[in-house]
């Protein structure tokens, strides 16, 4: 199972050279799929931009494939971790899987922001890192299935 196999036919939410959100609103999950690097502000407003999506319309699911991600500031960091994860979940989200960037810096950026929210990391939101788009895929049809 691939992205483009998912995405193929799903309508596109949101778009910028760098980010694209996929809505399936059957299975009211959105797909983030990162294809460049975005500057800081661009990082905090897309993902700002997805949690309205989100809960615009009333998706539970977040998949986000970050294999091309390299990383945000500290202070983005904590803005995720201390923010964004809790507000995903104050609009009803029930579980976020994540494909891990393969760029080191972007690894360690995301086990911040995980460490950095109370929420996912003590499994409050389940919240889970993955190597390929094709277990996160999996991972969060079989979430769909416990909810």
């Amino acid at each position: 199972m691939e992205l483009q196999d998912v995405i193929q036919d799903l309508p596109i939410f949101y778009q910028t050279p760098k980010i694209e959100f996929y809505g399936n609103l059957e299975q009211k999950m959105l797909i983030s799929y990162a294809k460049g690097l975005s500057n800081e502000d661009e990082y905090k407003i897309n993902m700002q931009t997805c949690a309205d999506i989100c809960a615009k319309h009333q998706l539970k699911y977040i998949l986000f494939e970050s294999t091309n991600f390299k990383g945000t500031s500290p202070e983005n960091q904590k803005w995720v971790g201390e923010y964004l994860i809790p507000h995903f979940k104050s609009i009803g989200i029930v579980a976020i899987t994540l494909v891990m960037a393969k760029d080191v810096f972007g690894k360690f950026s995301f086990n911040n922001m995980v460490k950095g929210s109370d929420l996912a990391y003590k499994g409050e939101l389940p919240f889970q890192f993955t190597d390929s788009f094709e277990d996160s895929y999996n991972w969060i049809m079989e979430q769909m299935q416990a909810f």
